[in-house]
């Protein structure tokens, strides 16, 4: 029972820290700052808190608070998608569709949004129905195959 209390006094600790975060990057009951915002995200982040991940990914995938890195952004995705975090999935999807800090990838951007849009990201379902229609028109699958 303590171990259960523990784990979800920890997560609610998390779930602060990203919050404050968000409210630094807004400027919400604070004045904006983008590096606090790092801040505060990246701990919780690297306790491996998903919501505080996507966060840490968007800032470095805009450059607000950090230099601007795809790579860095990507890896921050990958991170939270992995535990299931379906907006980080949409971005992991549209980052390889755009070839930002990866190599243009449409079979692994339709995986990724298929695995957004199963959790009911409308974003993702967009973006399928998009590389759907665009490789038809093309005479191909979203597994690189042909219709034929």
């Amino acid at each position: 029972m303590e171990i259960k209390q523990n784990e979800a006094e920890a997560q609610a600790i998390l779930l602060r820290c990203t919050e404050l975060g968000s409210m630094y990057y807004d400027g919400i009951g604070v004045s904006q700052d983008y590096k606090e915002a790092v801040r505060w995200n990246r701990m919780a982040a690297d306790q491996g808190f998903a919501a505080a991940q996507f966060n840490l990914g968007w800032m470095y995938y805009e450059g607000k608070g950090v230099s601007q890195d795809y790579k860095e952004a990507i890896r921050w995705f990958r991170l939270a998608a992995d535990q299931g975090e379906a907006e980080s999935q949409t971005f992991l999807g549209w980052m390889h569709y755009e070839g930002h800090g990866v190599r243009e990838n449409l079979k692994e951007a339709a995986r990724w949004f298929r695995l957004a849009a199963e959790q009911g990201d409308a974003m993702a379902q967009v973006m399928l129905d998009r590389l759907s229609s665009s490789q038809h028109k093309k005479g191909e699958t979203n597994d690189g195959g042909s219709n034929d």
